[in-house]
């Protein structure tokens, strides 16, 4: 990953998480092609989930297994154990990358409270 190309320490992690959304913000100021972009947006939103999932209750799941509307059928989403809430951390790498600061993946990893929580991570039935 080009954490490791970049001498970045990635270790599951709000910090490390914050590194991940830098490299993401980096990429926009290097002439990176489309494909080394997309790239380090999944693997990006691959790490923030893995994150997740070591650190907040979470699982690995099929989008269609719970019928998440805001991903693909075949699309690996967090579900949080013992709640009805799911979370695209791909999708929200992705959104980083094309769309700056503002969707700052960090955020993923630190609800403050419950309406926060609610906010950023979605239930099957509001779609």
């Amino acid at each position: 990953m080009q954490a490791q190309q970049a001498g970045i320490t990635l270790e599951w992690d709000l910090e490390s998480a914050q590194r991940a959304d830098s490299i993401l913000s980096a990429l926009r100021y290097f002439r990176a092609t489309r494909e080394q972009m997309d790239l380090t947006a999944y693997a990006a939103g691959c790490y923030l989930g893995e994150a997740m999932v070591r650190t907040m209750e979470c699982e690995w799941i099929r989008a269609g297994e719970v019928g998440f509307p805001l991903a693909a059928p075949d699309r690996p989403i967090i579900s949080f154990v013992g709640r009805d809430h799911f979370s695209n951390p791909i999708g929200k790498a992705f959104k980083r990358l094309w769309d700056g600061p503002s969707d700052n993946i960090v955020v993923m990893m630190e609800p403050r409270d419950k309406a926060v929580f609610e906010r950023l991570h979605q239930t099957t039935e509001e779609s």
